[in-house]
């Protein structure tokens, strides 16, 4: 409770400060006019954004755009969209001034220049950043068909989505060869992904809500979490940037027998002042479960699912804008044989129905010249799932989950544009992160083989602090990207505050070509569940899990490096890279299992490794 009043109140502290230092942008009459072509030819849906602010629209379904109340003086307008090389011109505008500014978009069919924010959690050109990010755009969810987040993982280079269980489909992405737990996965830039939804989480995530979806292999950032050791996967939804209305299905059939139906729609409503808008989005589907042969087990499993959700924002002014978001994800998957029958009553059945909810809330403040942004935010999921993993007409191996994640955080920018001659971006914040997990099963048989109530399997609830600081310094054709985090983990995880450095190098000696280095430390406290834990606990038997009295965090120091080259010559458009990975890892956590034939108690002792582990590509 006294942690929710301090963040209340700093978040009026600062929105009266800001405000008291804001002019009143909206009756500047300053309007913005223009168009924007290709090839002479108009184009809709680009993006038309005043850089620095929260000012954005689209061109209409004829190319134009226009940007009433323009905030007043020297402005760099953006002109960006999928498929096209992104555009920037700077205008000086007065009040009460009309200015009528058009772009000629070239083509980008390497799609090489986006806005990502997976560096820094601001908006920034990817060709130009010091962090090498990936971006999966909806051009190529549309391109492969792909109706969820983990069917379009596969097409990028260094990740793997890797099925690890033909009954309920659990499956797990690699990046650069690491298990799935070593990989960070984001929403809108927040950690609320946590163990339990990684389980299934990548495939209930929909392309319908999907924006983008960001990967930086390697430690990266400062401003993201330690455990981000492998890479980091974030996950940007749709925001309303115009109006429109969408209604699409799909249909497809696994090996030609098994189909596969995806009904969906989503619309966005944007105010004629551009300071609110609205997003919503729903999507039902529905798969067969996939038999490969006629031994009546599936390889797939069955999923019936059922996802809507919406994001808002609203402008009090130019400077001040308030976002949210919501999602509802619900899903019934189905593997193993005897579909017709109750799960218990098969031979082999793994059977998990989830009702998840997640969403936030944003607060951005941006200073008078637009030079400081301060952001305060709060982001949860919770996740309630029913379960059933047994074999051999097992009535004890039913079982309910709840899983709770909540980050909230405050986070300080500002532009330095002259220190030295040389100009410096700090940014700067703090998280906490809350989780909460009480895993149950629903009975067990004791030792004379008699059905047992329910015995609580895992409850715990942690905290951990963290705060970050990262500077970007731009020199002529080098860009240093400097950072650390500090986290606290909580007590019951018997882990000393860890202390991670980040260095990132960007050297662009030609227009052409650049050479990233990078260097991060990261750390991955032992959770108590993870999907090869859980599967021990559904044998009809207690489990305890215990911590060894010596037990470590685990570490890692990992190195990568890349050069890319691109070349554009009238239609021809070639990009070359080459990346290199080196991740060492200290004292890596391993499970030992002692089974006690008298008590019928299993015991879990999460240790660490006496030997040290690398992987390297």
């Amino acid at each position: 409770m006294k942690q929710t009043i301090l963040f209340i109140a700093l978040l009026f502290s600062f929105n009266i400060i800001f405000a008291d230092n804001t002019p009143d942008t909206n009756k500047t009459d300053a309007f913005l006019v223009g168009h924007v072509i290709s090839n002479g030819s108009h184009i809709s849906n680009v993006i038309i954004n005043i850089m620095g602010t929260n000012i954005t629209t689209t061109t209409n379904y004829t190319g134009h755009y226009e940007i009433p109340n323009a905030p007043v003086g020297q402005l760099t307008i953006i002109a960006q969209s999928m498929g096209f090389l992104s555009q920037e011109k700077i205008i000086n505008i007065n009040s009460n001034q009309t200015i009528e500014l058009n772009f000629e978009l070239q083509s980008d069919l390497i799609n090489l220049d986006q806005v990502v924010v997976s560096s820094d959690k601001t908006d920034r050109n990817r060709a130009q950043d010091p962090v090498l990010v990936n971006v999966i755009s909806p051009k190529l969810f549309a391109s492969t068909g792909a109706v969820c987040s983990a069917e379009i993982l596969n097409f990028q280079p260094g990740l793997r989505i890797e099925n690890n269980c033909q009954n309920c489909g659990f499956n797990q992405l690699r990046i650069n060869g690491m298990e799935g737990h070593y990989t960070q996965i984001l929403i809108n830039s927040r950690p609320i992904f946590s163990a339990l939804n990684g389980v299934y989480g990548l495939e209930q995530i929909p392309a319908q809500m999907i924006d983008r979806i960001e990967i930086v292999r390697g430690g990266g950032s400062a401003l993201f979490g330690g455990n981000a050791i492998a890479g980091t996967v974030n996950i940007i939804t749709k925001d309303p940037v115009n109006n429109s209305f969408q209604l699409n299905s799909t249909f497809s059939a696994i090996n030609g027998n098994t189909p596969d139906y995806n009904l969906g729609f989503n619309t966005s409503v944007v105010s004629d002042d551009l300071k609110s808008g609205l997003f919503i989005f729903g999507i039902k589907r529905s798969r067969n479960a996939f038999f490969a042969n006629e031994d009546d087990f599936s390889e797939l499993p069955l999923i019936k699912s059922n996802s809507f959700g919406f994001s808002a924002f609203y402008k009090i002014t130019s400077q001040i804008k308030i976002s949210a978001d919501f999602h509802n994800l619900s899903e019934f998957r189905r593997g193993g044989n005897k579909f017709d029958y109750m799960p218990h009553l098969a031979d082999i059945a793994e059977q998990v129905d989830h009702d998840i909810n997640g969403g936030g809330v944003n607060f951005d403040f941006l200073s008078k010249n637009y030079n400081s942004k301060f952001s305060a935010f709060i982001s949860g999921q919770i996740t309630y799932r029913q379960s059933y993993y047994g074999a051999e007409l097992n009535p004890a191996a039913y079982g309910n989950t709840n899983d709770v994640s909540v980050v909230s955080g405050l986070q300080f920018s500002h532009n330095f544009k002259d220190v030295f001659f040389i100009p410096i971006k700090i940014v700067g914040g703090v998280e906490n992160i809350r989780t909460s997990l009480i895993d149950k099963k629903l009975a067990y048989v004791d030792d004379d083989n008699i059905l047992q109530p329910e015995r609580i399997i895992v409850n715990q609830q942690l905290n951990t602090k963290g705060a970050f600081i990262q500077s970007e310094i731009n020199y002529d054709k080098i860009k240093i990207m400097l950072g650390a985090r500090y986290d606290i983990p909580d007590d019951n995880l018997q882990i000393q505050p860890v202390f991670m450095p980040r260095l990132n190098l960007l050297v662009n000696i030609i227009k052409q070509s650049k050479i990233r280095l990078s260097f991060a430390r990261g750390y991955r406290a032992p959770q108590v569940f993870d999907e090869d834990l859980h599967i021990e606990t559904s044998a009809a038997r207690q489990v305890i899990h215990l911590n060894s009295e010596d037990l470590t965090a685990e570490f890692s120091n990992s190195f990568s490096g890349s050069i890319d080259y691109v070349l554009y010559k009238n239609d021809v458009q070639i990009y070359f890279l080459a990346d290199f990975f080196y991740t060492i890892l200290q004292n890596p956590f391993a499970n030992e299992f002692v089974f006690n034939e008298n008590d019928k108690i299993l015991t879990s002792y999460r240790t660490n490794s006496e030997s040290g582990a690398y992987v390297q590509g």
